[in-house]
């Protein structure tokens, strides 16, 4: 199992093009940090080109300022004496989210090579943004108060402030009216708002609209990508979280949406990819404890008990059951990928190029990048879905439930995601029969006779 696709990340925020900005491209000296806020703001990236947003992270007295669209180093501020202690107290207000400026000491940063590189999906995104006409009174009035809420650097950040990012969870737990109400009924202990909200506030996109070099628009829905980055989050979160089709039903994001976005590599939110997935991956890698490829028996309880609220059924104490780790075989086929045949696999997000940087076309500046592929999310719910099919099989009847019904329905949605990755049900069931030969010395006692 190769996880070279992270070989050019590096999250040592010390090391991250340090002395980088040409001396052109410096602030004037003797700025207080409002004012140096407000200037690189309002300055153009000298890698990226582009302007109108920053991240800020703290680091005792120093404050690191980062373009979240290529994550170079824009400017490093050390503080001296008691007046800029002041301002910078003054300033950790709401003022900061309206200018769209993340103050999160914890937020990872990270750098991404910027070249081309094999197996990225050319791809450009408009330097200025497209104006349109307004066209009537009230539409004026609105964009004028949007405007003086979210400050200066005006519409088309990368990360938005919190109070949008509330606003927009809750509209898409509105979404039929019930979503919220669907998603508690499984999940009553999941906090919906606050985490979509978060997923929200705290992820960097590329923040405008991308075209294939052939100049084809890249129209990815933003309900969909909502609902894929959730589940993506929830998984890192759990190690091992719910079944993916039944989720997208759950959510009302239409299963064609959701292919054409993993088949065609649609970018997804950076800091989830690049950090949860990757952090992910590394407890993989590393053979941890909490790797989600080792099934253990928080995972098949928190399974179990989503399972019984599901299927209406009366959960109970689970005896003995498999334990372990999640053979190569089994466990590299259960990558999340889209439905239909395609060469694009794995979690990618933008990645605007170093190098080659401008595009003109038709007197418009582009900047040209890649949909890169940065993480890979496996199935890991469809092991402790076996575990727990096999337990109600065994165990059902001296619970008070059909156990063989239920165990059936539990297969029933495994196959459904076996068509999001390479798995098949044959090499599947094999796999588990030869765990039940093992415990019980006979194949016939699997679930996957039924």
């Amino acid at each position: 199992m190769s996880y070279e696709i992270y070989d050019d990340i590096d999250f040592n925020i010390q090391e991250r093009k340090r002395g980088s900005t040409s001396p052109s491209d410096e602030p004037p000296e003797g700025m207080k940090l409002s004012e140096l806020r407000v200037w690189i703001q309002d300055a153009e990236c000298p890698f990226c080109q582009i302007t109108g947003s920053v991240v800020e992270e703290t680091d005792g007295a120093e404050t690191i300022f980062y373009c979240p669209s290529c994550l170079s180093l824009r400017h490093e501020h050390t503080e001296i004496g008691i007046f800029d202690d002041r301002e910078r107290i003054s300033d950790r207000d709401d003022s900061n989210k309206s200018r769209n400026i993340s103050t999160q000491i914890d937020r990872a940063m990270f750098k991404i090579e910027g070249s081309r590189k094999e197996g990225d999906i050319v791809c450009m995104m408009r330097k200025d943004p497209e104006r349109e006409m307004i066209i009537t009174e009230e539409k004026l009035a609105k964009l004028k108060k949007n405007k003086s809420q979210t400050g200066a650097g005006g519409w088309g950040q990368q990360m938005i402030p919190g109070w949008k990012a509330s606003s927009d969870a809750r509209t898409w737990l509105e979404v039929g009216g019930d979503l919220e109400e669907r998603l508690v009924r499984v999940f009553p202990d999941i906090d919906w708002e606050s985490n979509i909200s978060n997923l929200l506030e705290n992820a960097i996109l590329n923040k405008r609209k991308l075209r294939t070099e052939e100049g084809e628009k890249i129209n990815a829905n933003g309900d969909t990508r909502l609902g894929l980055e959730a589940y993506v989050s929830l998984t890192c979160e759990n190690r091992s979280f719910w079944f993916f089709e039944e989720f997208l039903d759950r959510c009302y994001v239409h299963p064609k949406n959701a292919d054409r976005h993993l088949s065609d590599g649609y970018p997804m939110n950076t800091i989830l990819i690049l950090g949860n997935v990757k952090e992910r991956s590394n407890s993989i890698f590393k053979g941890e404890s909490e790797s989600p490829k080792k099934v253990d028996s928080a995972q098949v309880n928190f399974l179990f008990k989503a399972l019984s609220r599901h299927l209406d059924f009366e959960p109970w104490n689970l005896t003995d059951h498999f334990q372990g780790e999640i053979q190569d075989a089994v466990w590299d086929k259960l990558e999340l990928r889209g439905r239909r045949e395609s060469n694009v696999t794995g979690l990618r997000c933008w990645v605007p190029y170093e190098d080659e940087q401008i595009v003109l076309e038709g007197g418009v500046k582009y900047v040209l990048g890649g949909l890169r592929k940065q993480g890979t999310l496996h199935l890991s719910h469809i092991p402790v879905a076996y575990v727990i099919a096999q337990l109600v099989y065994d165990e059902g009847g001296h619970n008070g439930v059909d156990g063989n019904q239920i165990a059936k329905q539990i297969l029933q949605l495994i196959d459904r995601d076996l068509d999001w990755c390479e798995a098949d049900r044959g090499a599947l069931d094999k796999w588990w029969e030869g765990i039940i030969t093992d415990r019980k010395g006979d194949p016939e006692w699997s679930v996957t006779r039924l």
